[in-house]
């Protein structure tokens, strides 16, 4: 059921995180194995996307200012988390993946009712 709803909001809604990481939490996996499977998982589906929107819409110019401005961000933020990922226990990084799910659904159904 969690791979057939993950893979439906992948394909649709291009939010693959929310139960994948529910699933892995589920599983009692450590921090290291959690992070490791997810990073592997969502660079694939990022990079697959990104391909097929490339070749069947293209990028405006607009769109690649967009992208190249936000991937300081993105590599700022993924840095950030691999230096503070050691200082959490396994339990600790439960509840802060957990809160973060919590939020990052919280705001996806706010952002849909509110369009």
């Amino acid at each position: 059921i969690t791979g057939a709803v993950s893979s439906a909001m992948t394909v649709l809604l291009v939010m693959p995180g929310p139960p994948l990481m529910a699933y892995f939490m589920s599983q009692r996996h450590s921090a290291d194995a959690v992070r490791a499977l997810s990073l592997t998982f969502f660079s694939l589906c990022y990079a697959a996307l990104t391909l097929r929107h490339h070749l069947v819409h293209g990028f405006d110019g607009d769109a690649q200012f967009i992208i190249a401005s936000m991937a300081p961000v993105v590599i700022a933020g993924t840095l950030a988390g691999m230096a503070l990922v050691p200082r959490f226990t396994d339990g600790g990084f439960r509840l802060t993946v957990l809160a973060l799910l919590m939020l990052s659904g919280s705001g996806a159904i706010l952002s849909a009712l509110l369009s």
